[in-house]
């Protein structure tokens, strides 16, 4: 798809406690009772789980890393090899064979690790912290390349990388002198198996039916893996996978709150239902080539397609004149959590509206490197290549009360029913009906239309505003490093030093061209249609039901059906067709005629804003040394290192007006640099307290970038439409008239990136060679932080104080004709008195202000536990196994003190949980697996302050339960099912002041303001996987 850029009702559950509780705990029973009665086991004498410990520490890292698996069981006792042997803290996921990762989705995987926890996205992990620390300031690479990323930051969303064709996962939580920078939390290194390393033809072909059990949807998955050594010198791995995902999210929302002198309110009631079909198809090729024993080179090639179709239907409702048109008789107030319970409004505006998304996404990722050794010396060089493009057009037709803009409005009562959520029922002569349908009938077909005028039947809506957001996203990433190793020999300290350079450029640019159309904005032949938009009915055929909405129990005062434009062609021909009639405009050539959306855009002179492109060019170089340590026989191993990187930031942007930029006026470029430079010492160490028992120490100062949608030049001032002085849009303070719907968006290309001094500890024991027993601690000193400033109020913006004004914000036909465009008086004057054009500048204070600013610190510290074990010891378990992992994290950021009188607010980091846990059981024969994996997480905040109401965004705690099948067949041949989302579990979120403290300090933050609530269902897939 190309752009032309020039165009519980709540679902708390609350039986839910009682029987989730239930449910849990007898599907982990059940992982038992299914499992057969268990015996003593052939073990394959090629396992690495029957090796020695003594065989695995002979292996290098390499040799390790490359041992071939089959089995759950193998591959827990590599990761734990692995882990043992690195001289980092990390964790590895390692794959169970060719082609088969425990998990469906990598960043699920990943959330089994200590320290990680995962954001979902239509029910799949998409996004992944580790501790606490968000995407876009973690590295990721594949085989040690960066990946570019297909948003307008720095994240890599997991969703869009199939796990079947990866051999292993690492994250280090410490870094080495030699790793690349720009990570505060960790980095995630993705392996794909190189065929000389591996050593053995093998080949895999997995095919899998995908059933969602909330759309009632059934999908197909197949990848086909394959690796071979040609001769002893040249070898090829590729992969190829497509998949098909069909998803629905529901959603009850309240997007903004209010606060009053009886409480807190929500002011945007909304119910949402979103399909989507999202295709993936993705490529993998590694070629290997070894020309002597002491040369190795490689090609490394990735590529992924994902194409996302979503179609989004909603019904919102929202308070027009905040507490003044709330009913003071009707008020219940919780005054523990000053929350009303209960209130009814005698006015309320329905604004359903439909939105419609085509994505694409094409990455391709590129990595020419090799390796060389000469006596002592080893020299390693690469030259990388990522590059993310993103096309993206997204479309949305709101439809507004017809009768907005009378007296006789809607009366409506809402009733708080648990967890935060709200009932919309009918206020009915004082009393709430016990249940109300606010679905709008097409019943009044031959009701007049009242010119001039708005119609006063509560049965209909009109079309409202259209917008069309097309977006390019381009993401360029080229490198170039070298590396060269000395090797010491007899050294009683050192036994090895590196050097290297790394060279980076990335370009991220994103253009931008939206387009926002009210039918109060059209103006043809010097005449307007206001009031006169084309009804609702005249549009649709059918409404818009949600079947089983959040999965069955919504609950009361949620709609079961509301009107939609369910074909974006139709309501097109419609609207235009209305206009046609309306100017009494004739198709032959002598006026203008309207056909769609894009001809009314033209001929009304509305032009797409293309404020929103940026061109972001950073450019990079670091230099490090390192020593790598090896003293008391062996015992203490680790590496000494420093680290040196400049960066240089050029970032080019478009700035004008609000009215210039929707009505074909000139935008002025700018651009912005800013540079700065990092020191970044670091130490890792590792200590054997015997031959089972490790200590490790590590510290580390270290950085990450800003994001790219942060540090960026320009700025974003939208007026809502209206230039007039006492109408929304224009400040006149000293008649007490501010800007309503006004909004800044900046950008802060002077960002200081984050930086943090951290220091870790940990045990390790490693009692058998499946077994493991870990504690740790850690500490991050964090300098520096980042975070997007939000004020409310009436806000004057420097370079910002004023703004042209228009009675009519788009011109006239006639002004398009001669190429003008006019600005009007008060008294809608084009022309003063000697017939000169006017131009007139307004006050302008904007309502909500939004710019990315430093933070002046805080601190991320924790503990982290994990045991691990095959019961191979314990007489009839001997095929039984589990691994457990939990996480605790504090963390204070000192937020807002521009907004709060210069006083900071103690909130915690973004995503960071204080509580996380992980439990994975599983049984494993010759032939039957089971395994079964809960994770939990505790609150988290959100966003410190939403852009709507400046509230705290909290997100509530979250478990699910996943489990999974496999059946081997053959020697050749396995079944293979799995269920996601097994107890059917939704993510919520809360709203609170940012006042109201840090949750997870033990504040007392009010949990009862609902935000959001989604729900996407239980997923089962049933499969078969055959080896050749």
């Amino acid at each position: 798809m190309m752009l032309d850029m020039d165009q519980e009702i709540y679902i708390f559950k609350d039986s839910s406690i009682r029987w989730s509780s239930i449910i849990r705990y007898g599907f982990l029973s059940l992982l038992i009772i299914l499992s057969p009665v268990s015996k003593a086991k052939d073990s394959n004498p090629d396992s690495i789980y029957s090796s020695s410990i003594e065989d695995l520490m002979l292996l290098s890292l390499e040799e390790l890393l490359n041992l071939h698996v089959d089995t759950l069981r193998d591959s827990f006792s590599k990761a734990i090899s692995l882990k043992r042997l690195n001289s980092t803290i990390s964790d590895t996921i390692v794959a169970e064979d060719i082609g088969k990762m425990p998990d469906r989705n990598i960043a699920e995987a990943l959330q089994r690790i200590p320290g990680v926890s995962i954001a979902r996205s239509k029910g799949e992990g998409t996004f992944v912290t580790i501790r606490g620390i968000a995407d876009n300031l973690n590295v990721t690479l594949i085989n040690g390349q960066t990946i570019a990323s297909a948003g307008d930051g720095r994240g890599i969303d997991f969703s869009s990388m199939p796990a079947s064709m990866i051999s292993a996962i690492e994250i280090y939580k410490t870094p080495k002198a030699s790793d690349i920078e720009g990570s505060i939390g960790g980095t995630i290194n993705i392996i794909t198996s190189r065929p000389l390393d591996v050593g053995i033809e093998k080949g895999s072909l997995f095919v899998e039916y995908t059933h969602n059990n909330f759309n009632q949807e059934n999908s197909p998955s197949i990848s086909i893996s394959y690796i071979k050594p040609v001769n002893t010198n040249f070898g090829i791995a590729t992969a190829v996978s497509y998949e098909k995902i069909e998803t629905r999210t529901d959603a009850l929302i309240n997007e903004s709150w209010s606060d009053s002198e009886t409480g807190f309110y929500p002011t945007r009631w909304e119910v949402s239902s979103e399909e989507s079909e999202r295709e993936r198809s993705s490529l993998m090729l590694n070629l290997q080539w070894q020309p002597a024993d002491n040369i190795d080179s490689y090609l490394d090639i990735s590529y992924n397609k994902v194409k996302d179709v979503i179609a989004k239907h909603a019904f919102a409702t929202w308070i027009p004149n905040g507490y003044n048109s709330i009913i003071p008789d009707s008020i219940v107030t919780n005054s523990s959590t000053n929350t009303m319970t209960e209130f009814a409004v005698d006015e309320l505006y329905i604004s359903p509206f439909d939105d419609n998304s085509e994505s694409e996404i094409h990455t391709l990722t590129l990595q020419l490197g090799g390796e060389i050794e000469l006596n002592k010396f080893v020299a390693s060089a690469a030259i990388g290549y990522s590059e993310a493009e993103t096309e993206q057009l997204t479309q949305r037709i709101h439809y507004i009360d017809h009768w907005t803009f009378n007296d006789d409005k809607h009366d409506a009562f809402f009733s708080q029913v648990g967890g935060g959520q709200y009932a919309y029922l009918p206020y009915v002569n004082g009393a709430a009906e016990e249940y109300y349908d606010p679905a709008i009938h097409q019943n009044h077909p031959d009701d007049a239309y009242i010119e001039g005028g708005s119609n006063n039947n509560i049965n209909r809506l009109s079309l409202g505003p259209v917008i069309r957001e097309p977006v390019e996203n381009s993401d360029k990433d080229t490198s170039f490093k070298l590396d060269i190793e000395y090797l010491v020999g007899n050294n009683k300290f050192i036994s090895s030093v590196e050097t290297g350079f790394r060279w980076n450029k990335r370009e991220k640019q994103t253009l931008s061209a939206s387009q926002h159309l009210g039918p109060w904005q059209i103006a043809v032949n010097n005449a307007t249609l206001w009031g006169q938009e084309p009804l609702f009915h005249d549009l649709l055929s059918s409404q818009y039901s949600p079947a089983n909405f959040m999965g069955g129990e919504d609950g009361p005062g949620v709609p079961s059906a509301w009107n939609s434009v369910l074909d974006f062609d139709t309501a097109a021909a419609a609207y235009a067709t209305h206009m046609n009639q309306g100017f009494d405009l004739s198709n032959d050539g002598s006026d203008p005629f309207f056909t769609d959306f894009e001809s009314i855009y033209a001929i009304v002179g509305n032009t797409p804003d293309r404020r929103g492109a940026v061109d972001n060019i950073e450019e990079s170089k670091a230099f490090y040394v390192q020593a790598n340590l090896e003293m008391l026989n062996g015992d203490l191993l680790g590496n000494i290192g420093v680290r040196y990187i400049e960066t240089e930031l050029t970032s080019h942007a478009l700035v004008g007006s609000s009215f210039d930029a929707t009505t074909g006026g000139a935008l002025a470029p700018i651009t912005l640099e800013h540079d700065y430079d990092n020191i970044l010492p670091s130490i890792n160490l590792r200590y054997a307290l015997n031959e089972d028992m490790y200590f490790r120490f590590a510290a580390a100062k270290v950085m990450a970038r800003p994001n790219f949608n942060q540090a960026k030049a320009g700025a974003i001032a939208n007026t809502d439409g209206w230039y007039d002085i006492g109408i929304d849009g224009f400040a006149d303070p000293a008649n007490n008239v501010f800007a309503d719907e006004d909004s800044f968006l900046g950008g802060n290309v002077a960002l200081d990136p984050y930086e943090a001094n951290q220091f870790d500890i940990s045990y390790e024991w490693y009692f058998s060679n499946s077994g493991l027993l870990s504690a740790g601690l850690f500490y991050k000193d964090i300098n520096s932080f980042i975070f997007n400033e939000v004020q409310i109020g009436h806000i004057l913006v420097p370079n910002y104080e004023t703004e042209f004004g228009s009675r009519e914000p788009y011109p006239t036909l006639g002004d398009v004709a001669n190429g003008e465009v006019r600005h009007t008086d008060n008294n809608g004057n084009i022309t003063d008195e000697n017939g000169n054009d006017i131009v007139v500048e307004y006050p302008l204070l904007f309502e909500t202000v939004q710019r990315p600013i430093n933070g002046d610190g805080g601190y991320i510290k924790g503990l982290e536990l994990a045991y691990q074990t095959n019961f191979h010891l314990i007489s009839g378990l001997e095929d039984y196994g589990i691994a457990i992992n939990y996480t605790y994290a504090d963390s204070s950021a000192e937020y807002f003190k521009a907004s709060f009188d210069n006083n900071s607010v103690d909130l915690p980091f973004q995503y960071l949980s204080e509580h996380t846990y992980n439990v994975t059981g599983y049984y494993e024969d010759d032939h039957l697996m089971i395994r079964v994996a809960y994770n939990w997480r505790s609150e988290s905040l959100e966003n410190p302050a939403n852009d709507l109401d400046g509230m705290a965004i909290w997100r509530d705690s979250y478990g699910q339960l996943d489990t999974s099948f496999s059946y081997t067949v053959t020697e050749f041949m396995q079944l293979t099912a799995s269920i996601s989302n097994v107890l059917e579990e939704s993510t919520e979120f809360f709203s609170a002041e940012r006042i109201d403290g840090n949750l997870i300090k033990g504040d007392s933050v009010p949990e009862d303001r609902n935000y959001a609530q989604t729900y996407n269902g239980r997923v089962f897939r049933l499969g078969f996987r055959v080896i050749f």
